[in-house]
């Protein structure tokens, strides 16, 4: 009859098997690992779902993230400095503008951009002007 023993350290289960009775032991104080499984506390997945999308897309704001779609690509500007660039043109609290800026280059950086724009250039709700640069960005990103 074998007794599991499971711990758990961190987000890490380990199982273990008591040592053998009766036999000489190397580590008498020490059981045998049999098995470790990770429970990690966020998804295995990073990739963005169009829901995610969608969602980080709407906390960015649709004409901001056209607006500003350049600087959210450089990546040689820190995301300080760009949030300190959009706070100086635009009314916006630094704190989300420091959001909007780490959200829009999470887009960018998964590789969702070209769907970004294309939501933003379907979209009703959203400033005519903004919808036609987003057209054309598409059109620049699917050139190069």
């Amino acid at each position: 009859m074998s007794i599991r023993h499971v711990r758990r350290v961190g987000g890490m289960t380990l199982e273990t098997r008591p040592p053998n009775r009766g036999q000489k032991q190397r580590r008498p104080s020490r059981s045998i690992p049999s098995r470790i499984s990770f429970s990690p506390l966020r998804s295995v997945s990073r990739s963005m779902n169009d829901n995610q999308l969608a969602r980080r897309l709407r906390s960015v704001g649709m004409a901001c993230f056209v607006q500003y779609f350049e600087l959210f690509s450089d990546k040689s500007i820190s995301n300080a400095a760009a949030a300190a660039i959009i706070v100086a043109k635009e009314s916006y609290a630094e704190t989300a503008t420091n959001t909007r800026v780490s959200l829009a280059r999470r887009i960018i950086r998964e590789g969702r951009a070209r769907d970004a724009l294309r939501m933003i250039a379907g979209a009703t709700n959203v400033d005519p002007e903004a919808a036609s640069r987003a057209r054309s960005l598409v059109s620049t990103i699917i050139a190069n």
